[in-house]
């Protein structure tokens, strides 16, 4: 999308966004001095230093307030500190300005990076028109109100909003008090650096505000470089101006309510700020134009506006009888009355109270009873030389009409956005090429620029033999694409088509579109079979030559792919499962799916098929060899002779969960407890066994035996053969170790699996180092290495290491003329250290610990959550705030009230 006049200025200034437009802003407003010095201060850190004298620094401060504290601005007092250092410095006088530096606490060496940077910054607003290169600070024209400091606070508004906290007065049992909060309905305060710090009860609550530059929570939130302002800089500079359609004597600035006496001031001040944007638009537009003829009566009104509200204007507060405000709800501001202050503005013409008067009633009866259409724009009428609120409706596409000079030539800004009016102007120098939002800037072949629609794209001159192609826009706000090709140009197909290249056929050797889920068609030769593979999520269908039958195109899901004896493949359901060709005598059998996505089994047998139990059944044989399906419960049954056996039967018991039915010469045993298993014998007979021995098994030669304990209280053995030795059964607290015949044996982790060493070794072992690891054994020609804990380290020792805390570590040897130095480990479980030093060992906190300074300079360590220390005078309290997280720093200061428990 193309970049508004104001956002191609501020991309080619290189500073932040906010710092840009408070400058460009200086110059339209012309109050640009002390923006630039403002500007400056907020690039880098702030002029105003603090002192390690205690008592020094508070008479700085002192000094600060009683000489700037009334301008309620960090921003504004920057720019007077400044001021007030460059008069001796310009003279040649820094021993005058060395003593400005130190009466009120300032660094000189950023007071002269300021000036840099003033310098800098003027270089880039005279490159772009917006100030004079040879005039000091920019010229005089660009520097009319450099000392109207409510013009200053607006300008300040329109570079930093929306950073802006609303002054809020709240009460409890102790009286009433000041809170500040953001619009992100936070908590905060100015920073105790700011000359607004604990001035909160001087502002107008609900009608003061506080831009800020920074927002930083530590204990809290802090607001740094903040200034006061009260509601009409905000209106007039602030975001974007509504009025309510439903209560018309409202306004919003981005979401803010202000609430005026009655419509017609709504309307005025919202056609007042129209002219201001108007304004700033057409100075952008092309800054180097003059426009004081038609700036300077608009700035004149606004000026006199803000020295009518002067106090009101500056967020302090006003006493009742001079106030132009009411009350509303929280979070509302009143507008002032209007109305009556541009009345005002106009006593300076003949018969001013009756034409007055008129034009008041007929701009009310064109901004609300007539009213503009949605796609008109209101423009300056017939009376508009001597009231700036005489309007009249034209088309937003064409903007309003402009009368110009001989010499002059009428240009036009487009519409940057749907609702946006275009602009036109009278200029001197040709009119340069600006497109609006629906267009795109192209650069023909001599670099002459012109505008295109986005939905054609900018043109391009392609070769005779080349293709001239287009990619229409992809969706709204962006622009098509031309270029030239060598071959033609591929069909411009929807989103559910897809293109397909030509070969001689019925569509020529252009490209044409297909949907996509056919995909593009494919020329097989005759011995060939024309196979087609369904398209995917996110694919196009594909369609391609096969000189075997195709492969089905099976739903992997419900389907599987079967074979015939031919070799052709085709689907079939899973629960069907492929089907089989059985020859007699061969019974055709079938087994179904085990499982909901599982296939079914369709098989040949010789014998008859298997009867197909059910989840609940087991199948069992016989006596002439079939399967048949019985109850789980009841178990297979068995065949007992009548005389000498008798039928013996148990319910079902873990651990196959099935009934089980054996014939026996002895009297059927009783069923096995909660404790036992029931297990079968080699002659089928039950026998019950101990949970925990598990089902006896019965191995062959060669084999081991091997049995596994219960897993839990509740669980049993297991027995099984095996041709390797079993593995042995070892707790958590121990180790498997096998020795050379692989035979297993437990020890315990601490210890670690042993080793043989030879005489000549050394059986050496390196400790555990966590709760689960494992100790290593090992042999070594040398003599074993300290063995040290988890919480030590091995430090060299001669020709061997010893061990030490980590939090010590190792020593250090230095020379006579060295100290000896320690820095302490940086966390838990790190390792301390020390090391020589030809200088005095520095003071190194540990990580629990911060480093403050005293009042003779020297350093030490406190606790973190202690925080630094203060000295207090006798008649004040000592106040701590404790860390509020795990990395927060306690806080100490002196009050002259009594400390509050709570934050």
């Amino acid at each position: 999308m193309a970049l508004t006049p104001l956002g191609f200025h501020l991309a080619h200034m290189p500073v932040d966004v906010r710092i840009g437009k408070m400058l460009i802003y200086g110059s339209l407003c012309k109050c640009l001095a002390p923006i630039l010095t403002i500007a400056a201060c907020l690039s880098q850190r702030s002029p105003f230093i603090r002192s390690f004298n205690r008592s020094k620094e508070e008479q700085q401060v002192s000094e600060r307030k009683a000489a700037w504290g009334d301008l309620n601005s960090d921003q504004l007092a920057a720019a007077k500190a400044y001021d007030k250092y460059q008069e001796p410095k310009s003279q040649g006088d820094r021993e005058s300005a060395w003593y400005v530096c130190d009466r009120f606490g300032l660094s000189s060496s950023v007071l002269d990076d300021v000036a840099q940077l003033r310098q800098q910054f003027l270089r880039h607003l005279a490159e772009t028109g917006f100030a004079e290169a040879s005039g000091e600070d920019g010229g005089e024209k660009v520097n009319v109100y450099r000392k109207d400091l409510s013009l200053v606070r607006c300008v300040l508004c329109a570079g930093l909003f929306p950073n802006v906290a609303q002054v809020q007065r709240q009460s409890n049992a102790r009286g009433t008090y000041s809170i500040f909060v953001s619009r992100q309905q936070e908590r905060c305060a100015p920073h105790p650096s700011s000359l607004n710090f604990k001035q909160g009860s001087e502002f107008a609550a609900n009608h003061g505000w506080l831009l800020f530059h920074d927002k930083v929570k530590t204990s809290q939130v802090y607001l740094h470089d903040t200034t006061l302002v009260g509601s009409l800089p905000i209106l007039l500079f602030g975001g974007e101006l509504k009025i309510l359609p439903k209560e018309r004597n409202k306004v919003t600035v981005d979401g803010m309510v202000f609430e005026a006496k009655d419509e017609k001031a709504a309307v005025l001040f919202k056609e007042l700020r129209r002219e201001l944007d108007r304004l700033l638009l057409l100075k952008v537009a092309n800054p180097l134009e003059d426009l004081s003829t038609t700036a300077e009566p608009l700035l004149l009104s606004v000026t006199k506006l803000l020295q009518w509200e002067d106090r009101g204007s500056s967020g302090k507060k006003i006493p009742p009888q001079a106030t132009h405000f009411t009350p509303t709800a929280m979070g509302s501001v009143v507008l002032p009355v209007l109305a009556g202050i541009l009345l005002a503005e106009c006593s300076k013409f003949e018969d001013a109270p009756a034409r007055a008067s008129s034009v008041l009633q007929t701009s009310h009866q064109v901004a609300t009873t007539q009213g503009c259409k949605s796609s008109e724009v209101l423009c300056a009428g017939s009376f508009y030389p001597v009231f700036p609120w005489d309007y009249a409706c034209f088309p937003l596409s064409e903007g309003c009409p402009v009368a110009c000079g001989t010499g002059e030539v009428v240009c036009t800004t487009p519409q940057m956005c749907e609702n946006c009016s275009a602009v036109k102007y009278c200029s001197k120098q040709p009119c340069p090429v600006v497109c609006s939002y629906q267009e795109l800037l192209c650069e023909g072949e001599s670099s002459a620029l012109s505008c295109a629609p986005l939905a054609e794209g900018c043109p391009v001159g392609c070769a005779q033999t080349d293709y001239q192609c287009r990619t229409p826009a992809k969706c709204p706000g962006c622009a098509a694409v031309n270029w030239c090709s060598s071959g033609p140009c591929p069909a411009l197909c929807e989103d559910h088509e897809v293109s397909c290249p030509g070969h001689n056929g019925s569509h020529g050797n252009s490209s044409f579109c297909v949907p996509s889920s056919r995909g593009c068609p494919a020329e097989c030769k005759d011995h060939e079979y024309h196979c087609h593979r369904p398209s995917k999520k996110g694919e196009a269908g594909l369609n391609f030559c096969s000189p075997i039958p195709c492969a089905p195109s099976c739903n992997k899901t419900t389907e599987v792919v079967c074979g015939s004896s031919n070799g052709a493949e085709f689907c079939m359901p899973k629960a069907h499962g492929c089907p089989v060709n059985c020859t007699k005598p061969l019974h055709t059998c079938y087994s179904p799916p085990p499982c909901e996505n599982c296939t079914g089994i369709n098989w040949c047998s010789k014998e008859e098929c298997p009867a197909l139990c059910n989840e609940g059944e087991i199948s069992c044989t016989s006596h002439n060899g079939t399967n048949l399906c019985v109850n789980r419960s009841q178990g297979c049954p068995a065949s007992c002779h009548a005389k000498e056996e008798k039928p013996c039967h148990w319910p079902p018991q873990p651990p196959n969960f099935q009934g089980m039915n054996w014939c026996s010469l002895e009297p059927c045993p009783a069923a096995c407890n909660e404790t036992e298993l029931a297990c079968t014998k080699e002659d089928g007979t039950g026998v019950c066994v101990a949970k925990a021995e598990g089902c006896p098994v019965h191995c062959h030669d060669g084999e081991f035996t091997c049995h596994q304990p219960p897993p839990h209280v509740e669980g049993y053995g297991s027995n099984w053969c095996s041709t390797a030795p079993c593995a042995p059964n070892c707790t958590k607290e121990e180790v498997a170790c096998g020795n050379d015949e692989k035979v297993y044996s437990c020890h315990k982790k601490s210890e670690g699996c042993p080793v043989k060493c030879s005489h000549h070794e050394h059986e050496c072992q390196s400790a555990a180092n966590c709760t689960d690891c494992v100790a290593v054994n090992w042999c070594s020609t040398d003599p074993c290495p300290s063995t040290c804990k988890a919480d030590e380290v091995s430090c060299p020792h001669g020709n061997s290491t010893l061990c030490r805390p980590k939090a010590d570590g190792c020593p250090a040897h230095c020379e006579k003329e060295q100290n000896s130095c320690f820095t302490p480990p940086a966390c838990e479980g790190c390792v301390g250290m020390h090391w020589c030093s030809d200088h005095l060992c520095p003071v190194v906190c540990n990580s629990t610990e911060m480093g403050c300074l005293a009042e003779n300079g020297t350093e030490f360590c406190v606790a973190t959550a202690e925080g630094c220390p203060v000295s207090c005078r006798e008649e004040e309290y000592v106040c701590h705030l404790a860390p509020e997280c795990s990395d927060c720093v306690g806080t100490n200061w002196c009050s002259q009230s009594p400390c509050a428990t709570t934050m």
